[in-house]
């Protein structure tokens, strides 16, 4: 009987602390001139920079995003480098983890890109995740929200990126710029 006691105690005492241990992105700021803060040393220069506006060839608007993570330079396609375009009452949320098992997932950054915020926390939009080292796209999602009465609201992410992109996540970026030959 004392064993069984024993037993039930570690697991509620387990279930209890399962919260308080579990992970939780740091949140990064962006500056104004694109500087990321809040990264570790090991994964600077680090920027975020969404350039002048030009329009494609059907007239949409089209920013020129880099993004800069430990020194590398990579710059998103005009299919992604859109989403970026927010609506004046959004923001970006910028998060990121390089303190977790690296065999389950690199160090990253996620860019939130909401559309529409419903709650605090939730949004309507896009995320994408980038490697903190290479600076590459992992992942790109469409996040989809729905308040439901009663019930609060639930989140659904939907893989993006052969919608937006043809060609699947290898092709949304473009080749970093640090490959590219040096302009004097």
């Amino acid at each position: 009987m004392r064993i069984r006691a024993a037993a039930l105690a570690t697991i509620v005492c387990l279930i209890a602390a399962g919260p308080s241990v579990a992970h939780q992105d740091t949140v990064l700021t962006l500056r104004s001139n694109g500087v990321l803060n809040g990264l570790p040393t090991q994964y600077q220069p680090a920027a975020i920079e969404i350039g002048p506006i030009k329009s494609d060839p059907d007239g949409r608007p089209v920013p020129r995003v880099v993004v800069r993570l430990s020194g590398v330079e990579s710059i998103l396609k005009p299919c992604v480098a859109e989403l970026f375009l927010l609506p004046k009452e959004q923001s970006l949320r910028i998060h990121g983890s390089w303190y977790h098992d690296f065999s389950i997932l690199p160090p990253y950054v996620v860019v939130d890109l909401p559309s529409q915020t419903i709650e605090d926390e939730w949004f309507s939009g896009y995320t994408v995740l980038f490697d903190l080292r290479t600076a590459k796209i992992i992942e790109l999602h469409q996040v989809v929200v729905t308040p439901i009465s009663k019930f609060g609201t639930i989140s659904r992410r939907i893989p993006a990126h052969k919608a937006l992109c043809e060609g699947g996540a290898s092709s949304i970026w473009e080749v970093p710029s640090s490959l590219l030959p040096k302009v004097k």
